[in-house]
This record gives structure tokens, sequence and C-alpha cells, in this order.
């Protein structure tokens, strides 16, 4: 009895596996048209076209606003599942203390939420009068909260660096 060296022409499937492997692949497709199969759009008209602005699909639906104020005070509680959880986003190895530290503090410059493109923050202005010097310009309007020790007082070079 000779052995082919192909292994897909040496392989054989039986009909019974055949019959099985069609009836999973039938109900799965079954399944998924079931499921997933409904028009979603919302719109009653029947032809596809879209007679009113409003339903433009290349323009995003603005979010609603919500009106009322923040609270002030109280306590940010987390479930931290890492053991190397610390706010200091130049020395830890893991992506979570970062995006946390980010939303509670500020730098000179940070990066924008969806395009990551840079832009100021405490800074208002940058110079770069040679390769290897940045000057930025701070906010004057930028202020500490007005608690102790702090006491709501100007941002000054000495806190940013």
């Amino acid at each position: 009895m000779s052995r082919n060296p192909n292994y897909w022409q040496r392989r054989s499937i039986s009909r019974r596996k055949f019959v099985y492997g069609s009836g999973v692949t039938a109900a799965g497709l079954l399944a998924s048209v079931a499921c997933g199969g409904g028009d979603d759009d919302d719109d009653d008209n029947s032809t596809g076209d879209s007679s009113t602005p409003s339903q433009d699909r290349s323009t995003p639906t603005p979010l609603p606003v919500q009106t009322s104020t923040a609270k002030t005070g109280g306590t940010l509680q987390l479930i931290w599942n890492t053991a190397d959880a610390q706010l200091d986003p130049h020395s830890t190895t893991e992506h979570l203390s970062p995006e946390l530290y980010r939303a509670v503090s500020h730098g000179l410059m940070k990066q924008k939420s969806v395009t990551e493109e840079p832009e100021f923050d405490l800074a208002t202005k940058l110079e770069k009068p040679d390769p290897l010097t940045l000057i930025f310009h701070l906010n004057p309007a930028a202020k500490w909260q007005n608690k102790a020790p702090v006491n709501g007082r100007a941002v000054t070079v000495d806190d940013v660096i």
C-alpha cells in the first residue's frame, strides 16, 4: 500500500463527518442571520434614499448636554487590578496609572483624546530658540484650587519643574 506524500490528498473524510460539518455550518449561518439581520436605521423610507438632511450619515449627531452643575469634593474609588499601581507616570510599566494621572492633573502640554495630537494645557506658547532648548510660556489664568496649602495661588515655574 503506497502512501500519498501530499497531506491534503491523503486525508479522507467520511460521509458522516461531512454531513455533520455541513449541519453545524448551516446552523451557525441560520443563527447569525436570525440574530443580526435586522434593519436598524429607523427610517420609514423603503427605497433607502434619505430625503431629509438630518439623516445624513456623514455628520455625527451631537451628544445631549447636561445642565447640572458638578459636585465638588468626594472620594474617587477604583478597583485596581495590578501590583504596580502608582501615580508616577514616569516610573510605572502598566498603563492604567498614567491614564488616571492624566485625568486628575495637568501638564505643560497634553494629547487630544482621539487624534493624540499635542495641544497646550498649562502652557500657552512654545518657543524653540535652538534644537536643544524649549521655552514654555505658562497660562497666567492657571491657578491652584482654593484650599490649603496652595490657597488658589497662580501656577509658577517651580510648580512645573
